[in-house]
């Protein structure tokens, strides 16, 4: 785990929390949605606030930014106003995110799962989540929505971006998830499943080694809704996704390395693995414009 001050400070415009990630040199509004010929990228945001942002390693990995909860309302388990169970989820603006400090165990070798409950708003578009390398920007990966319509899971290495794209439905909780298998013979293959069935196969080279060395997870900064967030050092198979989509599962789970059920209602999101993988909302460990809000009708 890193210690010390992680500082992640990005060029941009009027921006709250900026994620610029460059390989060599490209225009600033660089589409990613532009594939062909394309070898260098640049991430960006567009919004009101800072342009740099400050997450203490330390004080996460201590669990000491835990600082309550900041709307006194119900936790997960407790039962709603009608007797039914509360189902607490993060709702997250183009202003809002949270972020996790990077740490040995969120790096990627071989395999990877990402997964989790997803609910976006009508013309949404942004970057969801993003992860990388902060040596030249060189490798990483990242969640796009666009236009509310569509999701692209995919990641930026030194041949180049992959896409995986599959339609969503507005207003509606979905389950997303995205495997990363390095076959071991100089190929790999991605898959984008939605609701448990795969819509977007792809074989890719086997690049994306060390693609999530150095730099936060940061999560957020579009009109959408997560619940129950988790990364494996495995990619999951069609089945096994789609068995457990709908369930809580054990925080020790083999491969789980990190498991955000989002339930806290506080200014941390806990990590159950207890790998010390918290999340902090906002760009400070109390209450400020930049926390995503807790909302009662989470997807589990």
């Amino acid at each position: 785990m890193l210690h010390g001050v992680i500082r992640a400070a990005c060029t941009l415009a009027a921006l709250g929390c900026a994620a610029c990630y460059r390989s060599h040199a490209v225009a600033p509004d660089a589409s990613l949605a532009d594939e062909s010929g394309l070898r260098d990228v640049v991430l960006a945001f567009d919004g009101p606030g800072p342009d740099t942002m400050t997450f203490d390693a330390d004080s996460i990995e201590a669990g000491a930014l835990d600082g309550g909860r900041r709307d006194g309302g119900r936790r997960d388990a407790s039962p709603g106003e009608d007797g039914g169970r509360v189902s607490i989820a993060l709702r997250f603006e183009p202003t809002t995110w949270m972020s996790v400090a990077d740490g040995p165990s969120l790096d990627l070798v071989r395999e990877l799962t990402l997964e989790a409950w997803l609910r976006v708003r009508a013309g949404a578009s942004g970057l969801l989540a993003y992860k990388g390398d902060a040596r030249g920007g060189r490798v990483h990966y990242y969640v796009e929505l666009r236009d509310g319509s569509e999701i692209a899971m995919g990641f930026v290495t030194p041949a180049g971006p992959r896409l995986l794209r599959a339609a969503l439905v507005p207003e509606r909780w979905t389950h997303v998830a995205w495997t990363y298998r390095d076959r071991g013979d100089g190929r790999a293959e991605a898959l984008l499943l939605v609701d448990g069935s795969l819509v977007h196969a792809e074989p890719v080279a086997a690049d994306l080694l060390d693609a999530t060395n150095d730099q936060p997870l940061v999560v957020g900064r579009t009109a959408a809704d997560l619940d129950e967030i988790r990364i494996w050092d495995v990619a999951r198979d069609p089945g096994s996704i789609a068995a457990s989509a709908r369930t809580r599962i054990a925080p020790g789970t083999p491969g789980l390395l990190a498991y955000w059920p989002l339930e806290e209602r506080g200014q941390v999101a806990l990590d159950r693995t207890l790998r010390g993988h918290d999340a902090v909302l906002g760009a400070l460990t109390g209450e400020d414009a930049s926390d995503p809000m807790w909302i009662d009708d989470g997807a589990l």
